[in-house]
């Protein structure tokens, strides 16, 4: 029987597989495991609706963080649930996208956890380019482009010049830092804690990059720090966006250095051909206006901006490692 080839992105908050050019599975990459016995009881969507709850005996855990293992026994589980949805009855050749800064003890750890999962092979692709070729960019033009990948805990840069990388950079400011800026913003103005879905509900609905001709508001619910009661506030957007401006400033700095450092003529290609946005972060309303305005190159958001690296793996040659460990791609 035939096996199937498909595509990873193995996101800190989303694992997003590629199966004949479509999205087959799309689930948060979370788990709930025992904490005695370390067995996996929720995983996916069903361990993200118990996330930020207190179960006595269970934790809830992500076993990726920026594209490397950080729990081999739940990336391990996570992978078995993809493949098993994916295909029931074939064996599948996966395919990883893996960011810039990934190294040879990142990659040996998920070829483990996927050989443990039941992988029947396994390759590497630049995440990078997997976005780019997901976002509908033609790689083979000689031209420049930027593409900035706003991931859960990181946002990685990176300048593509035919279908190659010609330098990158790494931010931490991203999803994950999005929110914890929110959840201050929220603590110190109402003094209130609020749950991770209700901040992630907030930075959807109400957050933005850039200031709104209409100002939005919402009311959320909490526990009360003074007085340990739930509460109720109504949290505006004025608030929600304010939080936001030094994560998204630090994003603007870690791009303004990788520009500095690129070659003339390829600036002079950004000018023209400028930024694309991929990754969840992208979806934040107004954010590639305020990278424009803030780097001076026109920048546009891929349309379906959360599964360009998914969609793009199939396309990319994937990264060979040879005996000393440098990466060729072919």
């Amino acid at each position: 029987m035939f096996s199937l080839r498909v595509g990873l992105d193995l996101g800190s908050a989303n694992v997003r597989l590629n199966l004949d050019g479509k999205i087959a599975v799309d689930e948060p990459s979370l788990l709930v495991v025992n904490c005695n016995s370390r067995e996996v009881r929720l995983i996916g969507q069903k361990a993200l609706e118990v996330r930020g709850k207190s179960i006595p005996g269970f934790e809830a855990l992500y076993p990726f963080e920026g594209g490397r293992v950080v729990n081999l026994a739940a990336a391990e589980a996570l992978l078995r649930y993809v493949i098993k949805k994916a295909s029931r009855f074939r064996r599948c050749r996966l395919r990883f996208a893996l960011p810039s800064a990934a190294g040879s003890v990142d990659r040996i750890c998920l070829e483990r956890a996927a050989q443990l999962a039941g992988a029947a092979s396994v390759e590497f692709v630049s995440s990078p380019l997997a976005a780019a070729i997901g976002a509908g960019i033609d790689m083979t033009l000689p031209g420049g482009i930027l593409i900035i990948d706003i991931g859960e805990y990181k946002t990685e840069i990176a300048v593509l010049s035919a279908g190659d990388i010609i330098d990158s950079e790494t931010s931490a400011a991203a999803g994950r830092e999005f929110d914890s800026s929110i959840a201050r913003a929220v603590r110190g103005a109402c003094k209130m804690s609020v749950m991770p879905l209700t901040v992630e509900k907030l930075k959807c609905e109400i957050a933005s990059a850039v200031p709104l001709n209409s100002p939005k508001s919402m009311k959320v619910s909490g526990l009360d720090l003074v007085s340990g009661s739930p509460c109720e506030h109504e949290i505006s957007s004025e608030l929600v966006s304010a939080a936001l401006a030094d994560p998204l400033n630090e994003i603007v700095r870690s791009a303004a250095e990788l520009l500095w450092r690129i070659p003339c003529e390829l600036s002079a290609d950004l000018c023209e051909n400028g930024a694309v946005l991929v990754g969840g972060g992208a979806k934040l309303f107004g954010i590639g206006q305020y990278l424009q305005e803030h780097l001076g190159i026109p920048v546009k958001v891929a349309d379906s901006p959360e599964y360009c690296v998914a969609l793009g793996c199939s396309s990319v040659a994937p990264v060979k490692v040879d005996r000393a460990g440098e990466e060729r791609r072919g």
